[in-house]
């Protein structure tokens, strides 16, 4: 009984400590801590979603690129350019898109 005395007086002793603002303990730095954590998760999250985003888009424009070089001679003129490129007995027929 002697000691859960003891023990009791020294944590109450201590107990002003969880009041300080600098304390780990206190309800506010706890919260401040977990709305931080909070933050930083969610930017490393939007963060990882943009690099997704800009390697997809780089590895579009190097296909689109390769296949560009692919094609012979037609280069990136885009769909008018395919049916510029379509003159001659075509003209009156359905042109179909590249």
């Amino acid at each position: 009984m002697k000691r859960l005395l003891i023990s009791l007086r020294l944590s109450k002793g201590l107990a002003f400590l969880a009041k300080k603002s600098w304390h780990t303990s206190n309800l506010n730095n706890q919260e401040r801590v977990w709305l931080a954590e909070q933050k930083a998760a969610a930017e490393e999250k939007k963060m990882k979603e943009l690099q997704k985003q800009i390697k997809l888009e780089r590895e579009r424009e190097e296909f689109q690129r390769l296949a560009g070089k692919s094609k012979s001679g037609t280069g990136d003129r885009g769909r008018l350019g395919c049916i510029v490129a379509c003159r001659g007995p075509c003209l009156g027929e359905f042109v179909r898109p590249c």
